[in-house]
């Protein structure tokens, strides 16, 4: 009785492994549609042409831009001691900085 069983069992799995063989042949890999270009698509558009287009439209919402608008020379930055005096004043004047719960 075991013989019988374990005969329907193997033809069982067989019928699942071959059928699963079967449905995935012509279907695209996961995430992938089918792809019916028969050419490559190539640009007539040069480099600076997009990146100057993509300068000049920034994105929308909560994108960054990959180019910096100008590099800020060291100079111009300010030391932390002036940081500090500059935040010391703000927050004698009242300006404090957001934090907690309600920021």
């Amino acid at each position: 009785m075991k013989t019988t069983q374990h005969l329907a069992l193997a033809a069982l799995l067989a019928l699942s492994t071959l059928s699963g063989a079967a449905l995935a042949g012509p279907m695209p890999v996961g995430g992938e549609g089918p792809l019916v270009l028969d050419q490559p698509l190539v640009s007539t558009t040069s480099r600076a042409e997009v990146r100057a287009e993509a300068l000049a439209h920034p994105p929308v919402h909560g994108g960054q831009s990959m180019f910096a608008d100008a590099p800020v020379a060291k100079d111009h930055l300010p030391t932390r001691a002036e940081v500090r005096a500059q935040t010391r004043d703000a927050v004698a004047h009242g300006n404090f900085p957001a934090i907690g719960e309600m920021s």
